[in-house]
């Protein structure tokens, strides 16, 4: 792993230009899915993370939007490892990815997103993945996939009521 981490690094450094085509990021999922998981001690685990995410992000100008984003055999457990890594930047980029693919979801999954939402104790902004969503449908719109937009849709209209409910609480404190 640690000659794999090198490469990523140096091919998906922060703010390159042009960075390699991934191709099918089945080996960049499972390096991914490799240092998320708790049990394994990196002092390098969030340079792995961020190279890892950054070369996902540098497959499309709209990465979200990439069926392959969910081809994991659980995507709950890529979503779960981010979380308990604690890196942002890479968590923040499932999320929202996750959002967007929502209505593809299995119901376990879909709830864990529900609760993180309600719970707002991971420190995604709820705004920016609506705001993802938002874009989505615009881009999907335009693509003329009716089919979609109904998933998509629903994804917001879920986003926008827990964002409504944090700023209200705010708004109560």
């Amino acid at each position: 792993m640690e000659a794999a981490r090198l490469a990523l690094d140096a091919a998906y450094r922060p703010n390159l230009e042009f960075p390699p085509p991934v191709g099918d990021p089945k080996h960049i999922l499972d390096f991914l899915r490799y240092h998320v998981r708790p049990c394994v001690k990196s002092k390098h685990r969030n340079y792995a993370v961020s190279s890892a995410v950054r070369a996902i992000d540098s497959a499309s100008i709209n990465p979200t939007s990439q069926s392959w984003t969910l081809r994991m055999e659980d995507a709950g457990e890529l979503l779960t490892g981010l979380k308990q890594s604690r890196h942002l930047e890479g968590l923040e980029w499932w999320y929202r990815v996750l959002w967007i693919h929502y209505g593809g979801l299995d119901p376990v999954v879909r709830s864990r997103l529900d609760e993180i939402a309600t719970n707002g104790d991971d420190g995604v902004d709820l705004k920016r993945c609506r705001t993802a969503v938002e874009k989505e449908i615009e881009r999907v719109k335009e693509l003329d996939r009716t089919a979609a937009i109904g998933a998509l849709e629903d994804a917001y209209n879920r986003l926008t009521s827990f964002v409504d409910h944090w700023e209200k609480v705010r708004d109560d404190r």
